[in-house]
């Protein structure tokens, strides 16, 4: 990212010490009065004004695009920190539910609907997150990265909630590659 900035910024010098040398080196046409006139332009000097055009052309286009893949790899570092965020919510929910000591249908069922609600959230975030009309995580040529949705997961008792919180921790190394 940041080399291929580099890159452009020292080509775009380049090209404007070449235009910079070519204008010192071609001198003005001048009448027999010793006038300066306007010339119709050399073979050469059309050929090095062509090729100056090509490669400003060129490095504009490496601009854009660069900046292009700088937003999006900028706005896929956002989504996926609120993943993350997400998850650590998930994992928070799922733990408590792993400690509880007492098998409590009421607590084990509100526990269940913080769960639920909580996955619907991340995976929303994972749908919608998108650049320039473009899905940034579902994996697409075009996508930032590749991030799988939250599985329904069980945390309405101790015993399934400590297998939540092994698929939650998947998730989150998932998110850190």
């Amino acid at each position: 990212g940041s080399f291929a900035g580099m890159n452009t910024v020292r080509n775009i010098s380049l090209i404007q010490r070449s235009i910079s040398k070519t204008m010192h080196r071609v001198p003005p046409a001048k009448d027999e009065n010793d006038v300066v006139v306007e010339a119709p332009e050399m073979p050469n000097e059309v050929a090095i004004s062509q090729q100056m055009r090509s490669q400003i052309g060129s490095l504009t286009d490496s601009i854009r695009n660069l900046e292009i893949k700088l937003g999006r790899n900028e706005a896929a570092n956002g989504a996926i920190g609120e993943l993350v965020e997400k998850a650590k919510e998930l994992r928070e929910v799922a733990i408590e539910a792993s400690e509880e000591a007492t098998v409590n249908p009421e607590r084990g069922k509100a526990f269940q609907n913080t769960f639920d609600a909580l996955t619907g959230e991340y995976n929303d975030i994972v749908a919608q997150a998108s650049f320039a009309g473009k899905k940034l995580l579902d994996g697409s040529m075009d996508a930032a990265a590749n991030v799988r949705p939250m599985a329904q997961l069980d945390v309405s008792s101790a015993d399934v909630a400590k297998d939540a919180v092994k698929d939650i921790d998947s998730a989150l190394r998932a998110l850190h590659d």
